[in-house]
């Protein structure tokens, strides 16, 4: 496909111009240099606008060849090097289904660098982004993102992104966290959640066991709030039978 656009259509384009502007000139002539240059400048702009939809047209295209790794009948690799720059430029898109659907590719694909990649999203200005990039570091315990899940518990600005952030970086800790236990008394209840769920999956016996006693707190609690979160979390954890003994 590239050698084409190369080799037929460029050529092609830039004959066809010089023709255009060839023939303008001799119905023109030199005196409307003026003229000549607002239809330069209105192919331009009508350049860009199609260019633009020819973009997103393509990449659609794309995703559904990488998919089926078929191109008509021709079997695409899955180690092309312009496909693979095409997914990673599309990382750094405006539209958040663009990166994630990028993101799923280049797992499919199997890059070298894909933890790295999924790190570098952790800080992307969208939520959702940023969520399945911390559901990707948990799926393959990419436990070089300690750091970048620290600086998200600490300073993330989204709730939901430090409740997911807390359960991320339990995964990783089968001792007790030491950052993590002051946030089962945090103010917000969901944070309360995310750090009673990550220490009671975290697979270390003495932070369930931190976890559960806060969890009964919770059920044996006056208030109805701490209930519902009681509820939650048992609901989450698919705790078919929870009792205090």
């Amino acid at each position: 496909f590239r050698s084409v656009v190369k080799g037929l259509v460029e050529p092609l384009a830039l004959g066809f111009v010089g023709i255009l502007l060839y023939f303008l000139n001799k119905t023109l002539g030199t005196n409307n240099l003026l003229t000549i240059n607002y239809f330069i400048l209105g192919t331009i702009v009508c350049w860009i606008i199609v260019t633009r939809f020819l973009g997103a047209k393509y990449f659609n295209v794309l995703k559904k060849a990488v998919n089926k790794r078929f191109i008509g009948e021709q079997e695409i690799s899955t180690n092309d090097k312009n496909i693979l720059q095409i997914l990673k430029n599309k990382l750094l898109s405006t539209h958040p289904e663009e990166v994630i659907y990028s993101l799923e590719l280049l797992e499919k694909m199997k890059i070298e660098d894909y933890n790295n990649v999924v790190i570098s999203l952790l800080s992307h200005e969208d939520i959702n982004v940023q969520l399945q990039a911390l559901n990707k570091v948990e799926i393959h315990k990419m436990k070089q993102a300690m750091p970048e899940l620290n600086h998200l518990i600490e300073h993330g600005t989204s709730i939901a992104i430090k409740e997911a952030a807390i359960r991320t970086y339990c995964s990783f800790e089968h001792d007790v966290p030491e950052n993590i236990l002051p946030l089962l008394h945090h103010h917000d209840i969901h944070i309360r959640k995310g750090a009673m769920i990550g220490l009671m999956k975290s697979g270390g016996i003495e932070a369930m066991l931190i976890a559960g006693q806060q969890l009964l707190e919770f059920i044996n609690s006056d208030k109805i709030n701490d209930k519902i979160l009681a509820i939650e979390v048992i609901d989450e954890l698919q705790i078919k039978n929870f009792h205090q003994p």
